[in-house]
């Protein structure tokens, strides 16, 4: 499960991070998702910061575009030898019109959890 130590207060992040990276690894086929007591490897992570800020504005200084920033801390270990693959950040962006409001908010913040936990699944791969 990835923590949420971000603060942003949208309290689906932690869980939705999780199920997607559950899921791209499931799908992905060459890693099998497995109880941390049998795994040969253990992915952790914990979504560190969240920022929304304004990215486009049109005469009048009116905000028309926000962008969703999201930066993910991730652990990658051999269980097996007891070691640390890789330690890092991962950090991904997505943009939404001001119009949509919190609808908007919550799909660009769900389109960056996809993008970063993409990154984590392809750096987990790489190291395999």
């Amino acid at each position: 499960m990835m923590e949420d130590n971000s603060g942003f207060g949208q309290p689906n992040v932690r869980q939705e991070l999780t199920d997607m990276l559950v899921q791209k690894f499931t799908n992905e086929g060459s890693l099998r998702v497995a109880n941390r007591s049998s795994a040969d490897a253990a992915l952790e992570g914990a979504v560190m910061r969240i920022m929304d800020e304004p990215v486009s504005v049109k005469a009048g200084e009116q905000v028309t575009t926000k962008r969703v920033t999201m930066i993910v801390h991730a652990v990658y270990r051999d269980q097996k030898k007891q070691k640390v693959f890789w330690e890092r950040d991962f950090s991904q962006t997505a943009d939404y019109p001001i119009s949509q409001g919190l609808g908007g908010l919550r799909t660009a913040l769900h389109q960056a959890e996809d993008k970063v936990s993409s990154d984590i699944l392809i750096a987990a791969i790489s190291n395999w």
